[in-house]
């Protein structure tokens, strides 16, 4: 049986590592740069490292220390679970987990999307060309 000093903190650890990722995930939605492929500064690795800097001290001072070289991974993970959760619930499952709706941002980013998805459409559009082949052959 476990002391009740010991499931305390559990219980307490399990409250900063989820408050840590809400934090994460807050951060990362104001800062388009880290999620939005589409923004213009995207691909400034510099700036990212920065911002991934300033979210790991916010991070510490909560009492969660994490290295910016760590956050994109666990952005990753989120990022990952997420879509994990979405494909679950397009089948009609029922999503339990607290950052589902915080993960919601992410639903106009192409580069959230699954990889299939883009293989499908590819595939779609290589048919496509193949009909105009074959209409322009005959």
């Amino acid at each position: 049986m476990m002391s009740s000093s010991l499931v305390s903190s559990l219980v307490s650890q399990e409250i900063t590592v989820d408050a840590a990722k809400s934090a994460l995930i807050d951060y990362v939605k104001a800062n388009p740069i880290l999620w939005d492929s589409n923004h213009r500064q995207y691909k400034d690795f510099e700036l990212k490292h920065l911002l991934w800097e300033d979210c790991s001290n916010r991070l510490l001072k909560m009492g969660y220390p994490c290295s910016a070289s760590d956050l994109p991974k666990q952005w990753k993970n989120l990022v990952d679970y997420y879509r994990h959760l979405k494909k679950k619930s397009q089948h009609g499952n029922y999503v339990k987990w607290s950052h589902f709706q915080a993960m919601c941002f992410l639903d106009g980013d192409p580069s959230t999307e699954r990889p299939n998805s883009r293989r499908r459409t590819t595939r779609e559009n290589s048919k496509k060309r193949n009909r105009k082949r074959v209409e322009n052959w005959l």
